[in-house]
């Protein structure tokens, strides 16, 4: 019997428990439970019996294990794969200039060939149009009318609304003087969805600031609050050593609350690790040392809050005390 399974049985007979009180308290209701309920004395030495069984390394009983339903770990599907924002695009005789625009990168240059081709891209041709869009050479504009107009794609005929113009344009933009003018006039043109994108831009590196700023707000108050903890656990015991009034439950109740600070700790520097970009994987780099020093911390014996708070357990179940530290 593994830990849930035990955990869902003492749960179970707890249950059972206070059905059969509030079945006692109102005569007319009629519980007939189905086995035999145990007290809470009863479930708690089950408890330390399966504690020592399995110290003992002896097999599990199996008896009990009918009335409880297994628990099962829980089945994961596949890890979920990035895909493009833009929706997928169905195979048709014709398209509107926007449905392809909406595409960008490589996915664009792939939508161009597998809808305007009828192919997929050859990694030449992708390479090349790729090198052109990330450089600035062309449009996505240009692009799309290269690929239409080009002599496979007029054998395809797949009509794209719009194209004609906007590629026109776009191709007059390279020459030596009317380019110049054509260059700035759409430049002009594109002023409003310019300042509409770095309106956009500005909101966003705001909201970033926000949330950087409130993560470092949570965090001074994380180590406010786990000063605090230690602090006051430090005056606990110096007075307690005093009195010597210094219980075995208490020694080991604190040392899981100390090692639970260097866990809290960590998640904190985690989260700021998350937050530094790229700057916090030099050397050097005061996000990175606090988050090697706390990581290093953490690996260590005494800060491994588990064998701790197993200990505390069985402390408070009456077993022996097995950290010999406290």
């Amino acid at each position: 019997m593994d830990v849930d399974a035990l955990m869902e049985e003492v749960r179970a007979e707890v249950a059972k428990q206070r059905v059969t009180g509030q079945s006692s308290q109102h005569p007319t209701a009629s519980v007939a439970p189905s086995e035999p309920v145990l007290s809470t004395e009863e479930i708690a030495a089950r408890v330390r019996a399966e504690i020592v069984r399995r110290r003992a390394g002896e097999a599990p009983d199996r008896s009990s294990e009918a009335a409880v339903a297994p628990v099962l770990p829980k089945k994961h599907g596949p890890l979920p794969r990035w895909q493009p924002a833009a929706p997928r695009l169905p195979d048709k005789p014709q398209y509107r200039l926007g449905e392809l625009l909406c595409f960008d990168d490589a996915d664009f240059v792939d939508i161009a060939y597998e809808k305007l081709l009828k192919r997929r891209a050859d990694e030449e041709g992708k390479s090349r149009y790729l090198d052109a869009l990330r450089s600035g050479v062309i449009s996505k504009v240009e692009m799309l009318g290269l690929i239409r107009f080009s002599e496979e794609g007029r054998r395809n005929s797949v009509h794209v609304d719009g194209l004609l113009l906007p590629y026109k344009l776009h191709q007059w933009r390279h020459r030596r003087i009317v380019g110049w003018f054509l260059g700035a006039g759409m430049a002009i043109a594109r002023l409003p969805r310019l300042a509409m994108r770095l309106q956009g831009m500005e909101a966003s590196a705001a909201r970033e600031a926000q949330e950087m700023g409130s993560l470092f707000n949570r965090m001074e108050r994380l180590l406010d609050e786990q000063l605090l903890i230690l602090e006051r656990d430090a005056r606990e015991m110096m007075a307690h050593a005093r009195a010597q009034s210094w219980t075995l439950e208490r020694r080991a109740a604190l040392g899981y609350a100390t090692t639970g600070t260097v866990s809290r700790c960590v998640c904190g520097v985690d989260r700021l690790m998350e937050f530094s970009g790229a700057k916090a994987v030099f050397r050097g780099n005061v996000i990175q040392q606090a988050f090697l020093d706390i990581h290093t911390a953490r690996a260590h014996v005494a800060n491994n809050p588990y064998p701790y708070g197993r200990n505390l357990g069985a402390v408070r179940f009456g077993f022996e005390n097995e950290s010999f530290d406290i």
